[in-house]
């Protein structure tokens, strides 16, 4: 079942054409259900500790210091660096103190998510998918734009996708019949990327055609990213081996689901394919969220949370590793730095609009 959401205006461009997709709505949607949780993507060496890894050494792995867990400890929101994987990757973490305990934030994963307010549909894909997506839409100006698709920067699709959405463009002149045909291709293509997902994994991921023949891989930047969760590995073993040995089916222990989802970015409306893996270990938890598929703006989004309390209450740590083609090339440099403080800037927004929702139900 799906939940709609209102078309949400978008605010702020970026400097010209550099890093256009990554405006915040782009980064932000379902980084509420993320929230609830301590987000660890840095390698960190291993620690023989049965607990767990301290609020010290988890911190440390995100690049906090001593005088930045202080201020997490006094309530601060508290943000760090992260080294990026490849040319093509943002990488930035995040830290606050929660009021709330963990059955709080574990009740909450699924619902925040559908609070954002940049999400307008979202369903689980259950067996092949191709009933949930049955609810899937887009708007008639998006349905316009897939009948001009073509290989390039602007739209992930790959060769044989985009030879199947001209296909549909080609059925009628007439607007509603073939806005028609292009969202039936649009949910074959989705059920198709699914289906090879699940069945394969990472190594299924079709690449998106570019420009002159070339292609980007999302499924290369997703591995990259996932080799930095050694600290959730030592939090949350079962849920860190879930997403590892995926497709292999994941212990009982393990919530293991999937979805669709559009939302709002650069004007446009997002399709992305979501696997979010989560799990408990003794008084921890965490929660994996994989995007797969990125029809636009970005390419992969890759995000971990994590929580544990602490006495001042649950220590929450974020971190978001985002793909995208937008940051390579001439002028790299300032795009990356553009597209971190904005992201730096939409998730402290986000942050403590999360809060305040924890704080009401004190």
């Amino acid at each position: 079942m799906s939940t709609q959401r209102p078309q949400i205006g978008v605010h702020s461009r970026f400097i010209q054409h550099l890093v256009t997709s990554l405006r915040p709505r782009s980064i932000s949607a379902g980084v509420l259900a993320l929230l609830a949780a301590v987000f660890a993507t840095v390698a960190m060496t291993a620690v023989a500790n049965t607990k767990g890894p301290s609020l010290t050494e988890v911190a440390g792995a995100f690049g906090f210091d001593e005088a930045q867990v202080a201020s997490l400890r006094a309530g601060e929101i508290v943000s760090g660096e992260l080294e990026a994987n490849s040319d093509n990757e943002l990488a930035l973490s995040m830290a606050f103190l929660s009021s709330q305990d963990l059955s709080w934030h574990w009740d909450r994963m699924i619902d925040t998510a559908r609070s954002d307010p940049s999400v307008r549909a979202i369903g689980e894909l259950i067996g092949d998918g191709k009933a949930a997506l049955e609810q899937f839409s887009l708007p008639a100006e998006e349905l316009d734009q897939l009948a001009k698709v073509k290989a390039g920067p602007k739209t992930n699709f790959s060769t044989d996708e985009i030879a199947r959405l001209q296909a549909a463009a080609a059925t009628s002149r007439d607007p509603e019949p073939r806005r028609a045909a292009l969202l039936s291709t649009m949910r074959e293509i989705l059920a198709t990327r699914f289906a090879a997902y699940r069945n394969g994994g990472l190594d299924a991921i079709a690449p998106y055609a570019r420009s002159d023949g070339d292609e980007s891989f999302p499924a290369r930047q997703l591995e990259r990213a996932f080799t930095a969760l050694q600290v959730t590995k030592l939090l949350v073993p079962d849920a860190w081996a879930a997403m590892a040995n995926f497709p292999t089916k994941p212990p009982e222990s393990v919530e293991n689901k999937f979805y669709w989802m559009t939302h709002e970015a650069q004007d446009h409306v997002v399709v992305a394919l979501i696997h979010a893996v989560s799990g408990r270990e003794n008084d921890r938890l965490a929660i994996i969220e994989r995007r797969f598929y990125v029809s636009q703006s970005l390419n992969s989004l890759q995000a971990v949370a994590v929580a544990f309390p602490i006495e001042e209450g649950t220590a929450v740590f974020y971190a978001n590793r985002t793909g995208t083609d937008q940051v390579t090339g001439f002028g790299s440099s300032i795009a990356k730095g553009v597209g971190r403080t904005i992201m730096r800037r939409e998730l402290e927004r986000t942050v403590k609009a999360f809060l305040k929702m924890a704080d009401q139900e004190d």
